[in-house]
């Protein structure tokens, strides 16, 4: 911040100079051909120095302005701000969900579709019936998320659009295709 500051302060520096300078050619011009002027700006120049003083004056009392506003609104926000804790539990849930979905493949050591990948988490949880279909449905968006960080990848056998197989990102090549053990496990079944 204190780069931008500087830079208008050297620009609205030199552009007072500049008017400055032209108002008293002006003035000399008006004064020559005997047409009378009002004092607009002081008649003594104002040295550099003097200017400089002056706009870091000012800078320093606009920052300390803004910086006031800033901590107002911060005051503000954070009095009507409230963050519900069930997201911060959300995520910590999905997080763990992710894990145990990535360390169950690297365990099977191979590929599988989504509902076969669902299964056995479901089986390894051990939760009531009541709570498999939230489960599977949050287990195939996590699925689904793991790909987009590039944790899983999918693969398709060539020339058939279904079944996908998920397998861990480490498993494929640069490609998309699966390395060969990976790939002969999955052609065995």
């Amino acid at each position: 911040m204190t780069i931008d500051v500087e830079q208008m302060r050297q620009f609205y520096t030199e552009e007072l100079n500049k008017v400055v300078s032209r108002y008293n050619h002006i003035k000399q011009v008006l004064d020559q051909i005997g047409f009378p002027t009002m004092q607009i700006i002081e008649e003594k120049p104002i040295s550099k120095e003097a200017l400089i003083n002056i706009t870091k004056k000012l800078t320093k009392q606009r920052s300390a302005s803004i910086n006031e506003n800033i901590s107002k609104k911060k005051a503000n926000v954070s009095a009507h701000k409230t963050l519900p804790v069930k997201s911060k539990k959300t995520k910590k849930k999905r997080t763990l969900w992710g894990k145990i979905l990535l360390s169950r493949l690297e365990k099977i050591g191979k590929p599988l579709r989504v509902s076969e990948l669902v299964n056995d988490i479901i089986n390894f949880s051990k939760l009531p019936v009541s709570e498999h279909s939230k489960l599977k449905n949050s287990l195939t968006t996590i699925i689904y998320r793991l790909q987009k960080e590039n944790k899983l990848s999918s693969y398709r056998f060539s020339g058939t659009k279904r079944p996908v197989y998920f397998g861990l990102h480490k498993w494929f090549l640069s490609n998309g295709n699966l390395k060969k053990p990976y790939a002969n496990r999955l052609k065995e079944n």
